[in-house]
């Protein structure tokens, strides 16, 4: 049995004739006549008395009537609900989030999540949401990753903090620096990148938001590591320059990710789709 089954029956009590359902359902009467005699069958149950060419509607088909009606009219909600649902649920990181996402996301579509990277992939393994954006890496072997495009991330200080625009791994202990808090892409990737010189610098301040390094950076606290997209209008506005260190680079693949085997929405593609025609 199934809803196909429930609208025949439905239409049939309520035109109370069974050729009339036929031609209202665009069936062959002997089509409908079949689909009442196999839900009483199946129920094991009488639904309507025939007599003299006519068909009377039993006690158990009345029950059953509104019973039905109570189902279809669930279905049809349901239908309704998820063909106007606005909130797919995705992720990005706090960088993407901030500068990448609010000029393209399509409105009504998504509800979004700004987290952390380590907490997107969380989310995405339990099936919180359905798609995420994150900077650096996923090593979660219950996770698709794929590339969107390489960023990178900047060290920017108040001008005139550092003397010098190039500086060695080892100088970096004459500054101060601000950092995201660990657990975010940016934090693990840069950490990540120092470890393999067999270095680590710890932060004066460790922070869960790029507005507050910046800030901190444009009063001279220290040298702020954060993504190029959110620095390049402080750098042109003069409030920050750019330091580098000597024979390193901080480029990072920024990525989407979704649950293996999980078949994403059209509403999904299509936003991947617009972001692979874009660069931070």
């Amino acid at each position: 049995m199934d809803i196909r089954h429930l609208k025949i029956f439905i239409t049939v009590v309520e035109e109370n004739n069974i050729t009339k359902a036929a031609n209202k359902l665009l069936m062959a009467q002997p089509a409908i006549s079949l689909a009442i005699k196999q839900m009483e069958e199946y129920y094991n149950v009488q639904l309507f008395i025939r007599f003299k060419q006519r068909i009377y509607l039993t006690n158990t088909g009345r029950i059953f009537y509104q019973k039905a009606l109570k189902i279809i009219d669930d279905f049809n909600n349901l239908k309704i609900n998820l063909k106007t649902e606005d909130n797919i649920k995705i992720g990005s990181s706090i960088s993407i989030g901030s500068s990448l996402l609010p000029n393209i996301l399509p409105k009504n579509k998504f509800k979004l999540f700004i987290r952390t990277t380590s907490d997107i992939i969380e989310m995405i393994e339990n099936d919180i949401l359905e798609f995420g954006i994150i900077e650096g890496y996923c090593y979660n072997q219950n996770i698709a990753v794929n590339k969107f495009f390489t960023d990178k991330l900047v060290l920017v200080a108040k001008p005139g903090y550092c003397s010098k625009k190039i500086i060695n791994l080892e100088e970096t202990n004459h500054f101060n620096f601000l950092l995201r808090d660990k657990g975010s892409g940016t934090r693990d990737y840069f950490d990540s990148i120092l470890k393999t010189k067999d270095y680590e610098i710890k932060p004066l301040i460790d922070s869960l938001s790029y507005e507050a390094l910046i800030n901190y950076a444009k009063l001279g606290f220290g040298i702020a590591v954060i993504p190029y997209s959110l620095a390049i209008q402080s750098i042109n506005n003069l409030e920050l320059e750019e330091i580098k260190i000597k024979g390193i680079t901080f480029e990072r693949e920024i990525s989407y990710i979704y649950k293996k085997g999980k078949i994403l929405s059209q509403n999904i593609n299509e936003l991947i789709e617009i972001l692979k025609g874009v660069r931070p």
